[in-house]
């Protein structure tokens, strides 16, 4: 007991040295500090003249940087008003500099030289300034002499203004460097009289704050482990029943204090989901343990209420080498984020399965897709080069080709569609376009078809905006998408309808069409509809008698998505489907012509077999102002014609249906010219095309021809045709006389397409110049004489210079003819972006490749018609 008061009283009077020694050194070294950086401060304030120094000289080559920068605008503008600023800011700069100038002749320290130098250099700069402005006035050309002469000055005012700011930083440095040696001197020696002070005062304590350190450094180990990691530390005895070590992370990973759980242990099970709770319990009451054992258990957190995936290990404290004691450290980690991770994963692994399986899927398709029309080809190549002499075999093998070609196609194009869809790259174009050129356009394509298998197509049409604004190309790729398999899986004398009308949406300021295509075909199953718009599904009970790449009904569900609509679908087996797409179309404008026309007072009589078309244009034609009546046979429409007639009050134009019961169109146009003669216009109304029948009826007596549905724009156009005498629409005429002795100009690179296009357009009478790269085609125009070439066939793709540049190129030529000719891109890039690009160049159309050559020639033949109507 006296050995340790004894250690004691040394342990406490060497303490109280200890801390004498640290307090005497510590104020020696505050004092001796406070006095080096007092000394410090009074440097400081005199060094700060220096400063100002510094300070003034650079704002004055500011201010001088100004007033080169206010007289260099003389340069571009000698306008009064602009001399009149340059020399309000030149006066304001000059005093500026004064100002500056001023300072620095009171405050500068160096030779007053310096300053000398820069009042006279600055008096002979401030001379040259007013010698540019009296120049100025004179409107005298100022960029030389002000770029050239005045520079020199404005640089010797500067070089003199460098010399006093680099004499000032030379003396501030040496007051730094002197200042900073004495801090540095001062603060060197007060530190290392503390250390040694210090360091015997720690030598002296050395023992007794052994381990102190090491337990506050365990501790310290401890607390960085338990608050970096995810995982729970208990240490327990369990002979005693002791807990003793908690980490203090519990409360953060459980939801429980470090403090409560070493007083009750038993919470851990309390907390578990009652199947993994005995797993705990028996953790918590283990007596003897020589392995690891470890359990995944699911914990509630209290805090939070989340139940939580913990993995709860316990491992026995080896005392000695091969000595096991009563102590065992439980270990409980949050597995919660892992088993996310693993689920993660399962299902990446799943979708990079299901992935690949499409990938196999789809190249599988594609091989069996591309080879079928890829094999007609060829095989149909190789029979008629055995039958050349047989002209028939030699006809059927080429229409064969010509139908797996177009085929192929098709599918190549689908394929493009898809894959920018699928990659989110397929943008939308939004321009005006007017609804009677979508239904004509879709009528072209659909109603061949339909002809061809004797089906009844017929197009009903109910809006009030015919004007809009819209991808007038995407909308169309939707309705033909839908209307082909309608066509494709309808029989023979089947019927298919597209019913056009518009809706009105609550809040929604776009004009909202609902395009409605029935038709009385095969019909699908309700299986086959849940995966209609999945790529590549197809019904098998249709697959065989049909054709098709199952990539249609994808597209089009995608582009309706991409275009904000809605598409519904709804079908039974053998009785036919249904297909609703909604779409909203911006508004524009009503498109007028160049010509008017004063239709109010025209007197209009219909006649049509079927009551809802007479109505509804009877409906158009008084919204347009006209007086219309209507019959629905060809005997009603001559007794009305001829009544009108004998009362004076004869009809200015009759609008007759071409397919009618008893007395068709054509008849009845003939019986009214033998009673009235030619002073009222007739106007044949057809769904199909006419060229057939355009010879007979302008025989007959016909004017003009119309397509249905009959829309207020299409009425418009063709009473302003048949009034003024212009071009009947291009469909109505013979491509080859549309075309003949036309000079066409085609720019394109590859020599078989050189070919191609050369005999194809000689077939139809055009004479062809061929350019093989951008600039032939711009030098073969510029060197032309003017409307020497009608077109230009314009490939994009080319060597040298592209089709872009070479349209713009030639829209820029100074020639009356450059702006007008028209341009029609050639190109296998087909997407609305690139129609774009060709119409941002200057082009008048876009054909994709391969060709077909029947839109070649009618979109030819549509350019030169307008060329011609708008001369």
């Amino acid at each position: 007991m006296l050995k340790h008061s004894r250690i004691d009283g040394q342990n406490f009077y060497g303490t109280i040295a200890v801390i004498s020694a640290i307090v005497f050194a510590v104020v020696f070294s505050a004092v001796f500090i406070f006095s080096a950086f007092t000394l410090n401060k009074n440097l400081d304030i005199h060094d700060k003249y220096p400063l100002e120094i510094t300070s003034n000289s650079h704002e004055m080559r500011k201010n001088i940087s100004h007033m080169e920068v206010a007289l260099g605008r003389l340069t571009s503008d000698t306008s009064a008003k602009n001399i009149r600023l340059v020399k309000q800011e030149l006066a304001k700069g000059k005093n500026e500099v004064e100002k500056n100038l001023t300072y620095l002749a009171s405050n500068f320290l160096g030779p007053p030289e310096n300053v000398t130098d820069i009042k006279t250099a600055l008096k002979e700069l401030y001379s040259r300034q007013d010698k540019v402005l009296s120049m100025a006035a004179g409107n005298a050309s100022l960029n030389d002499y002000i770029y050239g002469e005045m520079a020199k000055y404005y640089v010797d005012v500067d070089q003199k203004i460098l010399k006093i700011i680099d004499f000032t930083k030379i003396k501030r440095r040496e007051i730094a460097e002197k200042s900073a040696f004495f801090v540095y001197f001062s603060i060197v020696v007060s530190v290392s009289l503390l250390l040694l002070i210090v360091g015997l005062a720690l030598l002296l304590q050395r023992r007794a704050a052994r381990n102190f350190r090491e337990r506050q450094f365990h501790d310290n180990i401890l607390r960085i482990i338990a608050e970096n990691v995810e995982n729970v530390f208990i240490l327990f005895n369990s002979r005693s029943g002791m807990v003793e070590y908690v980490s203090h992370n519990a409360k953060r990973i459980l939801g429980i204090d470090y403090r409560d759980l070493r007083q009750t242990p038993q919470q851990l099970s309390d907390l578990c989901v009652s199947e993994d709770a005995n797993p705990v319990s028996e953790m918590l009451g283990v007596h003897s343990l020589k392995e690891p054992v470890t359990h995944e258990v699911r914990l509630k957190n209290p805090i939070s209420g989340k139940v939580c995936w913990m993995l709860a290990s316990l491992y026995p404290v080896r005392e000695k080498a091969d000595d096991f004691g009563d102590r065992y450290i439980l270990v409980i980690s949050d597995l919660t984020e892992i088993r996310k991770t693993q689920e993660v994963l399962k299902d990446a692994l799943v979708n990079a399965q299901n992935a690949n399986n499409a990938k196999s899927t789809f190249l599988s398709r594609m091989s069996h897709e591309i080879r079928t029309p890829m094999n007609a080809i060829i095989g149909m190549t190789a029979i008629a080069t055995t039958a050349l002499n047989d002209r028939s075999k030699i006809e059927n093998c080429l229409s064969k080709i010509a139908f797996s070609s177009r085929h192929l196609m098709m599918l190549i194009n689908d394929v493009l569609d898809m894959s920018k869809i699928e990659s989110g790259k397929l943008t939308l174009t939004y321009e005006p376009f007017e609804l009677s050129d979508l239904i004509s356009n879709i009528g072209s394509i659909i109603y061949p078809q339909a002809a061809f298998k004797k089906q009844e197509f017929e197009i009903n049409v109910n809006v009030s905006h015919e004007c809009l604004t819209g991808d007038v190309l995407r909308t169309n790729q939707i309705l033909i998408n839908i209307l082909s398999n309608a066509v494709k899986f309808t029989p023979e004398k089947g019927h298919i309808r597209l019913r056009i009308e518009e809706m009105k949406k609550r809040f929604d300021s776009r004009v909202w069409l609902r395009f409605t295509i029935s038709d009385d075909g095969c019909g699908m199953s309700a299986e086959f509809i849940e995966k209609i718009f999945t790529p590549f599904e197809q019904e098998t009970r249709t697959t065989r008698l049909v054709e098709g790449t199952g990539l249609g009904m994808p597209i089009t569900g995608n582009l309706v998505t991409l275009m904000d609509g809605a598409i519904n679908v709804q079908s039974e087996v053998d009785k036919g489907s249904i297909f609703t797409v909604d779409i909203g179309f911006g508004t524009s404008g009503e498109k007028h012509s160049r010509q008017r026309l004063d239709i109010e007072k025209l007197k209009i009589l219909v006649v049509d077999d079927d009551m809802d078309t007479c109505e509804h244009t009877a409906l158009i034609l008084d919204r347009m102002g006209m007086s219309a009546e209507w019959v629905m046979s060809g005997n009603d429409a001559i007794a009305k014609v001829v009544d009108a007639h004998s009362g004076r009050d004869d009809y200015d134009v009759v609008f007759i249906d071409w397919k009618m019961p008893e007395m068709d169109g054509i008849e009845t146009t003939r019986q009214i010219r033998k009673k009235l003669g030619p002073d009222t216009l007739i106007i044949i109304i057809s769904a199909y095309d006419w060229s057939d029948i355009e010879k007979e009826a302008r025989e007959a007596g016909a004017d003009a021809f119309i397509s249905k549905p009959m829309l207020s724009s299409s009425i418009y156009q063709t009473l302003v045709s048949v009034s003024y005498k212009t071009h009947s629409p291009i469909h109505e005429r013979n491509i080859d006389k549309v075309l003949a002795d036309k000079r066409i100009l085609v720019a394109e690179d590859n020599d078989l397409n050189q070919e191609i296009m050369t005999e194809l357009l000689k077939q139809a009478g055009a004479k062809v110049d061929i350019a093989k790269d951008g600039i032939e085609v711009v030098n073969k125009f510029a060197n032309s004489f003017p409307e020497t070439y009608d077109l230009i066939l314009m490939d994009i793709q080319m060597p040298y210079c592209d089709g872009y540049e070479a349209t713009k190129a030639i829209r820029c030529l100074d020639r009356h003819d450059a702006k007008s000719i028209p341009v029609i891109a050639m190109t296998a890039n087909v997407f609305a972006s690139d129609i774009a690009a060709s119409k941002a160049a200057g082009m008048n159309g876009h054909l994709g490749k391969p060709v077909d050559m029947d839109l070649l020639y009618r979109t030819i033949a549509g350019q030169l018609e307008k060329m011609e109507y708008e001369s």
